[in-house]
């Protein structure tokens, strides 16, 4: 009886645990990148001491608010100079 009683004991403990090692770990996304305005990363680049350039590598802001435009990468190799290329859909 006390053989059966330990193997009792035995299964108990074992069983959760063999349910918890084979169990497929739970797998979070990362957090989406945070999206900047045009605007916003000029200025942030303006606090800190650099002096902007723009880079229009499609389209033009003439004829669009700059908040439909989006910032397709930032060069700060040449500080005090920053460069900010920004994409803008077309006007057709």
């Amino acid at each position: 009886m006390a053989c059966t009683r330990g193997i009792i004991t035995a299964l108990s403990v074992a069983g959760p645990a063999a349910v918890l090692a084979f169990a497929p770990f739970a797998h979070a996304d990362p957090p989406p990148q945070a999206v900047v305005s045009p605007a916003q990363t000029i200025e942030n680049l303006a606090h800190e001491g650099y002096d902007v350039q723009f880079n229009w590598v499609d389209g033009e802001a003439a004829n669009m608010p700059l908040g439909m435009c989006s910032v397709s990468g930032v060069n700060t190799a040449t500080k005090p100079v920053a460069t900010v290329s920004i994409d803008c859909p077309s006007d057709s």
